[in-house]
């Protein structure tokens, strides 16, 4: 994973947040039986809504264009005065570094890629949770 769409949605009013946020059940219902669709998370900054998704594949995010409830958000969202506009977009990192990880000997934590999975005190590491 290199790259994770990301969408913001700026509201008028409580009724368009309402709105949006009502698209959303829908949309992640859909892409939870996409082909390489892994997870997704939403924020909200005062009147700005952001969604970010992540793929196995940049590829895999053209299903999201196929998928009803998405096409019927977008209708909305460009075809007729809702929202104040908004932005889509897709991040791709600069760096990610190593994880760190708490050694369970020492409690120190230690880069794990860096160190080969071992702590400094010659513990080993406990394998990564998944991570992109």
């Amino acid at each position: 994973m290199d790259r994770m769409p990301v969408r913001k949605i700026d509201v008028r009013s409580d009724e368009e947040a309402q709105e949006v946020e009502n698209y959303s059940p829908p949309i992640v219902s859909e892409m939870m039986q996409m082909h390489g669709f892994l997870s997704w998370t939403t924020m909200t900054i005062g009147n700005r809504f952001y969604t970010v998704t992540a793929w196995k594949t940049p590829e895999n995010v053209s299903q999201l264009m196929k998928s009803k409830a998405h096409r019927e958000a977008m209708k909305r969202f460009y075809k007729t005065d809702f929202t104040a506009g908004g932005m889509t977009g897709v991040w791709v990192p600069h760096h990610l570094g190593d994880i760190w990880i708490q050694c369970p000997a020492c409690k120190r934590k230690a880069m794990y890629k860096e160190h080969g999975g071992n702590c400094s005190c010659g513990q080993t590491l406990p394998e990564p949770p998944p991570y992109w």
